[in-house]
């Protein structure tokens, strides 16, 4: 747990030094529970410095794979902690997102449980930069563990690149399904790879052009009112939902080199 802490504050640290208005996504295992008064104090780290968080269920399971009822009380358990806490400094949970970004195979079930989030007070939490960061950040850490600097550093510098990419292709896909490019929400997650090449990260987004803007005022766009009707077992960005509801096949978006992959399952 004191690592995970370090982690989280180095990471937190980055965010506030580069001005970025992040908003946590929280998965509440059945592990942290069982240390509720240390998880507790990972969320101050965050709320400390002026960020939000938000639910990402309890335990990270698949909406497409659980069964609608089961899958709401584990909505309702990843509040048990975070949601007190909230109310005491006088703020509530606003956001939630689906682990994987599957969002239903079923429309009935999807629409019930998009009643259940309304009627909890969440907005649905979409993401529009989409990527495979996760397995550059299983690499890094193999890396590290292995104490092999050279290749840690190499890992980190094919990750701007690829992150530069990303964006470049989620740029075209908004221009060509919206007409323009609209303000967007890009998905990263809590590792070390983060913590140590944020400053890295958001100077390729501010030479892109982009300003760095809070979930709020993002989903203020009129393209985020559009009504998710995708129904399908992969996890799509919004940007390829919306692709799929006006009739378009959308492009994939750029791999993770194999030398990478090699590593991630190798790790």
């Amino acid at each position: 747990m004191a690592e995970l802490e370090r982690l989280n504050r180095t990471l937190v640290g980055a965010i506030v030094r580069n001005e970025m208005p992040a908003t946590g996504l929280v998965v509440e295992s059945a592990v942290c529970a069982r240390q509720r008064h240390r998880i507790g104090r990972l969320y101050e780290i965050w709320l400390a410095a002026g960020l939000e968080l938000g639910n990402h269920t309890h335990s990270h399971r698949d909406f497409n794979r659980v069964p609608l009822e089961e899958y709401q009380e584990d909505v309702i358990a990843g509040e048990r902690t975070l949601a007190p806490l909230l109310a005491r400094r006088g703020e509530r949970l606003r956001y939630f997102r689906y682990p994987f970004l599957r969002s239903g195979t079923e429309l009935r079930k999807k629409r019930a449980f998009e009643d259940f989030l309304r009627r909890r007070g969440y907005v649905n939490a979409p993401v529009t930069i989409d990527n495979d960061e996760y397995i550059y950040a299983a690499a890094y850490a193999g890396a590290l563990r292995r104490r092999d600097a050279g290749l840690a550093k190499h890992i980190a510098g094919d990750y701007i690149r690829y992150m530069d990419s990303i964006f470049a292709f989620y740029e075209k896909l908004s221009r060509d399904t919206l007409g323009y490019e609209l303000p967007q929400i890009l998905l990263l997650h809590v590792n070390q790879l983060n913590a140590d090449h944020l400053d890295r990260l958001t100077e390729m987004t501010r030479r892109r052009g982009y300003e760095l803007i809070s979930m709020e005022r993002a989903l203020r766009d009129k393209a985020y009112g559009r009504v998710d009707s995708y129904i399908g077992s992969r996890g799509l960005s919004w940007l390829q939902r919306w692709a799929l509801d006006d009739g378009k096949k959308p492009p994939v978006h750029p791999e993770v080199p194999e030398w990478v992959m090699e590593l991630y399952r190798t790790r």
